[in-house]
This record gives C-alpha cells, sequence and structure tokens, in this order.
C-alpha cells in the first residue's frame, strides 16, 4: 500500500475503533507494523494525517455543496449531503483532541468554519434562520450533528438514508413537537 491508501484505510478502519493503537491499525488494514511506522512513526502521526484528510475532506464538501449559491437553507441541505458521505470519519475527527490547537490543521478548521457560518449568516439576513443565536453556533452545530448521525446509525437508531433528512429536520426545526392544526 502507498501512503495515500494506507491513510484511507486506517480512516475507514478508525471510524469504528478509535482508540486503536498502531499495531491494532496495521493488523486491522491488512499490512505489518513495520510497514505502517515506515509512514507513521508514532499514533500522533497518523491521527494528524487523518485529520488533514477529514480537513480536506470538509473543505470539499463545502465546494461541491456550493455554500455560497443559491437560497442559504438549501445550501445548507447541500451541504449536510455532501458531509453525509463521510460522516463516520467526521464522528472519529471529533473526538480527537490532539487535532485542535495551532498550525495548520487548526488553520483548516478556522477556514471551514468561516465559510459554513457564512452560509448561516446569509440565511439570517434572508429571514430563514433566527438571529437570536449566533451563526458560528449554527455552524458547528450543524457539523457536530452528522457526527452524531453517523453515531446513530452505527448503534442502529436510525437507519443511514434517514441521516441526512433527520440532521436537517433537527437544526431547522429543534425538539418541539409541532403544533396541531
Amino acid at each position: 500500500m502507498d501512503r495515500q491508501e494506507i491513510i484511507t484505510a486506517a480512516a475507514k478502519f478508525c471510524e469504528t475503533r478509535v482508540q486503536a493503537d498502531l499495531d491494532e491499525v496495521a493488523a486491522g488494514i491488512g499490512i505489518s507494523s513495520e510497514e505502517l511506522r515506515s509512514h507513521f512513526p508514532d499514533r500522533y502521526a497518523l491521527i494528524w494525517a487523518l485529520g488533514k484528510m477529514g480537513t480536506d475532506l470538509m473543505e470539499e464538501s463545502l465546494e461541491k455543496a456550493r455554500v455560497e449559491e443559491g437560497p442559504a437553507e438549501d445550501a445548507v441541505r447541500r451541504l449536510i449531503a455532501e458531509a453525509w458521505t463521510y460522516a463516520p470519519f467526521l464522528a472519529f475527527l471529533y473526538g480527537e483532541n490532539p487535532l485542535h490547537g495551532p498550525g495548520e490543521l487548526d488553520d483548516a478548521f478556522v477556514r471551514i468554519g468561516k465559510r459554513a457560518t457564512l452560509m448561516f449568516e446569509r440565511g439570517q439576513r434572508e429571514g430563514v434562520f433566527r438571529t437570536d443565536l449566533p451563526a458560528a453556533w449554527m455552524s458547528e452545530a450543524m457539523w457536530v450533528l452528522v457526527a452524531v448521525g453517523a453515531w446513530s446509525v452505527a448503534k442502529g437508531h436510525i437507519a443511514a438514508d434517514d441521516g441526512p433528512d433527520y440532521i436537517v429536520e433537527l437544526l431547522f426545526n429543534g425538539t418541539r413537537a409541532r403544533a396541531r392544526a
């Protein structure tokens, strides 16, 4: 396996084995520990590479969703649909505190946050999103709901096909019962 193939396989493996050490990751993806260590000398190096892959996926999803185009509500729906394609990996990333801090990854998280926040600010100006809550909070809540959606699928609480719709519904309408007509 080349380095990128290892990163991709490790990402998939770590979605469900978040605390795996390097030996477990190597065995789980079908390579020797020595081969894995030739690319990643320690767990932090592997996690950092996975974090880079994750921020790349998030930035790519912002592009594919065309978050600056059309009504903000539609842009949010498109972004959730794009992010859902790697939701289990996003759930893994949210659990990796060592990824947050100064440096390239943090810069990427800041860029991602700014673009998503601008989308929610646009929605506030359009009158479709609440103005009594910060747009940055809505942005963070959206990403976390995608991650939690993946955990809910893994636990059997929801069907994978329902994830994006459930996320949109909860994000836009909350948990309160609808008024009966």
